[in-house]
């Protein structure tokens, strides 16, 4: 019979440990704010440097493409739900009253 080729891919295991490590790490970098330095501070007005001091970072840059710390963990879930119907005609006790609660 011939030979089984093994999958390239990890197991899950270790796709655990490795993304364990992934966290440990990032939690390191984590929290180190860019300080503005002289070299932000060169070629700049008086007033974009007092507003960099003010609002805490160096440039306007974009963030396009790029991984952002806590952007993660902004998602939204669309989760459909079963319908629940009522029963407004052929009731017992009749119409004249209250819907009947649905939970």
């Amino acid at each position: 019979s011939p030979r089984r080729h093994r999958s390239s891919s990890s197991s899950p295991l270790r796709l655990k440990e490795r993304r364990d490590e992934e966290k440990k790490e990032s939690k390191d970098t984590k929290g180190k704010e860019r300080q503005i330095t002289e070299e932000d501070l060169q070629g700049k007005t008086e007033e974009e440097i007092e507003m960099m001091k003010m609002m805490g970072f160096a440039s306007f840059d974009t963030t396009k493409g790029k991984k952002v710390d806590g952007a993660a963990n902004a998602y939204a879930i669309n989760v459909s739900q079963k319908r629940k119907y009522r029963q407004y005609m052929n009731r017992k006790g009749g119409f004249n009253r209250p819907l009947d609660f649905i939970a």
